[in-house]
């Protein structure tokens, strides 16, 4: 289902690049994508009136727990449809799910 989205986003979105070619731009959209989605999640699950209005450390640990899923099952399904460039997309994936760690531990701690 999820290669099913990205390969639905990738036709409309990216038509201008040649079939089969990567994104140009494929480690940062990896670090931008585990990164905004990690500061997200951290508002939805953590800010009371917001959401669910739960401790910082629930919070923080739920967000970080679930990109981490979320960039392995991606990559997972790349893996089975015969992509191999797997390592270079979670090492981009951690540094953005990094990146938010310390900036969300910088602003509201």
């Amino acid at each position: 289902m999820i290669q099913k989205i990205s390969d639905l986003i990738y036709e409309y979105a990216f038509f201008f690049f040649p079939a089969g070619e990567p994104h140009p731009y494929d480690y940062i959209a990896h670090f931008t994508v585990s990164f905004v989605g990690v500061i997200l999640l951290f508002l939805m699950i953590g800010l009371p009136g917001i959401n669910l209005g739960l401790s910082f450390k629930i919070s923080f640990l739920s967000a970080v727990g679930i990109m981490i899923f979320v960039g392995i099952v991606k990559e997972i399904s790349d893996a089975n449809i015969g992509k191999t460039d797997m390592t270079f997309d979670l090492i981009a994936n951690g540094l953005g799910i990094i990146v938010a760690m310390l900036i969300i531990k910088a602003l509201w701690r």
